[in-house]
This record gives C-alpha cells, structure tokens and sequence, in this order.
C-alpha cells in the first residue's frame, strides 16, 4: 500500500499533517552553500515546460560610441549598440528513500520514522551542494582549457573582449595567501597574491563582497596572519566568516572543490608554448547572484510505502522524497546532455555528457583528444569583466 502525497495538507491524516509540518520547517531552511547569496532564485525560469533544457537570456555589453559634433560635416553621426546574449540550461531530478523497520520502535524512546523526515533535509541541502561545486568544476575545467589553447589567463592588460583568454588567474608557484617570515611578520600584506588576482581578473570594476573558496591549508593562513575578523556575516541560514572588512566572505565545504592535479597536467598536455598552468591548487572567487536557481514542481514529492507482512509481520514503511530544480551557472551555455536529467558528472564533464577529462587520449591515437575537448559549459558573453566565478591555481 502506498500513501501518495500530491498537495500536502489537505488531507486529515495525523501522519500527513505531522509530516507537512516537519516538511514545510525542513524545506525553508537551507544550510549548505547553496542557501548563500552565490545562489538566487531566478523568477524568470517556467515554472514548468516540456523538456529537459530551456533557455535564459541576459544583457552582454555595451558597446558606447561617442560622437564628436560638428557644424559643417552633415554625415550622421554612429549609434551606440547593446548586445543580448541567450545559453540553455538543464534541469536535475534528484530522488532520496529511506527504510523504517516498525519494531525498531519499541527499542528505541522515540519514533525512528519520524527522524527519517529530518534525513530528507539533509540530503537535499547535500544534492543542492554537490550540484554547485560540480557546476564550479565543470566552468574551471571550461575556462582552463581555453586559456592553455589559447592566449592564457588573466593579465592586468589582456583584452576583456577577446575570447581566447581563459578566465582564470595562475599565481604558478606563489602561494595565495603568503607565509609570515617571522612571528611578528603579519598583517594585511600576506593577502597581497590574492588582490593581485582580484585586479587582474575585473580590472578596475569592484564589487560589493565575494565569496572565496579555498582548501584548508590556505584558510589557516589566514587565521596565521591574523587578517579573519571576529564579527561573522549571517548569508542565508549559516554565519560566514569574513577577511578585509567583509569584502570576502569564507565559504567552507567539506566537498573537494577543485582540479586534481592529476586534471591540470592532463589539461596542459592541450597547451600551446608557453601556456601551462604551474598552479597546482585550486581556488575560487564567486560574486553574488552567480547562480541561478529555480524549483520545478513534481506531482508526487512525497510518498510512503507500507508492507505489513515484512519482517515476519513486523512491518516496513519506506518513505520517498522527490525534488527537480534547474541550478544554472550565470551567463553559461550548457551544451551537455539535452535529452535526460543532469547527473554530477554532467555538469563536470566534457564533449557533450559524462565523458571526463581524465580518460581523454593525450596523443593521435584518440578520437577525441585533451586539445580538442570542451567542457559541458560554454561562456557565451563577449566582456569577460562580466564574469562572476574566478578559478585561481597557486600553490
């Protein structure tokens, strides 16, 4: 028997009212780093529609030409144009079911089936998660290897306009975040590497706060030098800690965020002379409103199946959590899979599904080799000082 739950709360079940109560409390309250304002909820998504991808649109840039007026020339003067730029998206059905042996119950002082309820919120903030850090390393993987095929990272002169700049900065064999000379050697000047990344990758455009990414050893630098403030600032539902009068707010995760760097040498084997990235690990700069996120509606997102004759007639429940949303990366096209839901590996991989950089043949002897590969999402603005996710390689 299977107790279906189409529009929760309009049944007068006991157990249905409970379970929307602790549903609706769950649900409200993301914790991970999704909940953060890296992720907004973009109205202009439907709601509902009748495939696995759609398409949003956004302002590129604009192109300004000034005039100089004249008395005596009747030529017409030149128009200014501005460029709209469209990328698809793909939707992400996740499912989660848990199990209730019944006579666990009488060993234990509380309702073992009720506890499930409280896993749901769990592995929903762990899919919503695993989701954008995937995303995170499908964009690095994109923009590192047309930086290495191309004409490079980041500089404090390349052209923003021109395409074939990966948008990464590569410190090679500088540290992030240096390393004090001496006890008292601290302040401020340690984090001089990562302004530096800063002014290479938006030049002269600044923005409010952001959000840094990075692996351990680099946030106890921080915590060495003395430079993360007391005073934590309340993004979403958790409190992050923050460096440089909050202009960067620390973003952990348990998650492994970045390239191998068995990953970056297989992307330097597609470089061009001159091209490597030397950084070996990997950290990110993530502007607000980098994502955008939109709940699709499922007919039945929750359901409980009961078999009273299992366990020699002591019954199971199984309980079954249903949720579909499209997390989309800003100003990205994605050219993965279009004919199913997105997978982990989707959003990381590359040459249109799961096919990941490491099995890439490195020579002729491949279909497809490392220098010929594209990862799953494309860039598809022409200003680079438009993008909101930096990948930095250090060491």
């Amino acid at each position: 028997m299977a107790a279906i739950f189409q529009q929760i709360g309009q049944d007068d079940l006991v157990l249905q009212t409970l379970l929307t109560r602790t549903f609706e409390n769950f649900f409200n309250q993301p914790r991970s780093l999704f909940g953060t304002g890296m992720v907004v909820d973009n109205q202009t998504i439907p709601a509902r529609s009748e495939t696995f991808i759609g398409q949003l649109s956004w302002r590129d840039h604009h192109d300004i030409v000034i005039n100089t007026g004249s008395i005596t020339n009747p030529a017409a003067g030149d128009t200014s144009s501005e460029h709209e730029q469209f990328g698809d998206y793909v939707k992400r059905l996740a499912t989660y079911g848990r199990s209730h042996i019944v006579a666990g119950d009488i060993i234990r002082t509380q309702d073992n089936f009720l506890s499930l309820t409280a896993n749901i919120n769990e592995a929903q903030e762990k899919d919503h998660n695993a989701a954008l850090l995937a995303q995170l390393k499908g964009i690095s993987i994109t923009e590192a290897i047309k930086g290495v095929t191309g004409a490079g990272g980041q500089t404090f002169t390349n052209d923003v306009l021109d395409p074939n700049y990966g948008f990464y900065v590569d410190l090679g064999a500088n540290q992030l975040i240096a390393k004090r000379a001496s006890d008292r050697a601290g302040g401020a000047w340690l984090a001089d590497p990562l302004v530096e990344v800063i002014s290479k990758a938006w030049k002269d455009y600044e923005s409010p706060y952001m959000y840094f990414m990075s692996d351990l050893g680099t946030i106890t630098a921080l915590r060495q030098a003395n430079l993360i403030q007391d005073d934590k600032v309340r993004d979403g539902q958790i409190d992050l800690e923050t460096f440089y009068n909050g202009k960067f707010r620390i973003a952990l995760s348990r998650a492994r965020m970045g390239l191998s760097e068995g990953e970056i040498n297989k992307i330097n084997t597609a470089a061009a002379t001159g091209r490597e990235i030397v950084g070996k690990k990997v950290s990110y700069l993530v502007l607000p409103g980098s994502f955008s996120w939109r709940s699709q509606p499922y007919s039945i997102p929750f359901e409980i199946e009961s078999a009273a004759s299992s366990y020699k007639g002591a019954g199971s429940r199984q309980l079954w959590a249903r949720w579909a949303y499209v997390l989309h990366p800003y100003a990205y096209n994605w050219r993965g899979a279009k004919e199913r839901f997105a997978e982990y590996l989707d959003y990381s991989g590359v040459n249109g599904g799961q096919g990941q950089l490491m099995s890439l043949p490195d020579d002729a002897t491949g279909s497809t080799q490392v220098a010929d590969a594209l990862g799953n999402f494309e860039r598809n603005f022409k200003n680079m000082l438009n993008c909101r996710i930096l990948t930095i390689f250090h060491s």
